[in-house]
C-alpha cells in the first residue's frame, strides 16, 4: 500500500472502528486516486499533485470541520 484509499491502512481502521462499535461517520480516509497517473516527479511534488502534502490535508481537515458544523 502507498496511499491507496481502499483496502489500505485507513479502511483497516475504519473496519476494526465499526466492528468496536466506535462511530466512523466522520472519519476520512486520505490517500492517491486510484485512477489518476501521477507523473515522475520528486516526492513533495507527487504527494502535493494528490493532495498528500501538508496543505492537502490541512484543506481537507478544514473542510471535513466546515461541513461538521
Amino acid at each position: 500500500e502507498d496511499h491507496h484509499p481502499t483496502d489500505g491502512v485507513g479502511t483497516a481502521v475504519t473496519d476494526h472502528a465499526h466492528g468496536a462499535g466506535l462511530p466512523t461517520q466522520r472519519l476520512t480516509i486520505l490517500g492517491d486516486p486510484a485512477n489518476q497517473f501521477i507523473a515522475h516527479a520528486k516526492r513533495a511534488e507527487q504527494l502535493a499533485q494528490v493532495g498528500l502534502d501538508v496543505g492537502g490535508v490541512v484543506r481537507t481537515v478544514l473542510g471535513v470541520v466546515e461541513k461538521a458544523t
